[in-house]
């Protein structure tokens, strides 16, 4: 018997399934982040940042842009590539 703690290969498992998990989720959220920034208009990262912390202050190009075209092709790509 191991006790309280369990099978000791068993946490490892989880452990490492933890791992992975978080480090997928870091991965999609760069991988977002890098789609949102980038594109045929040349929009800034302190640009996009304020597009999506403030979008009532933001320029309406630059709303349009990042909340009409980046974002939702972006969320897409996820829902798909996760399906």
């Amino acid at each position: 018997m191991h006790g309280a703690l369990g099978n000791p290969s068993e946490t490892r498992r989880k452990v490492s399934r933890r791992r992975l998990l978080l480090g997928s989720v870091a991965l999609i959220l760069a991988f977002l982040a890098l789609d949102i920034g980038s594109g045929a208009a040349a929009l800034s990262w302190q640009q996009v940042l304020h597009a999506l912390s403030h979008p009532q202050e933001t320029s309406a190009t630059a709303h349009f842009i990042v909340w009409e075209l980046r974002l939702p092709q972006a969320l897409m790509a996820i829902v798909v590539g996760a399906s």
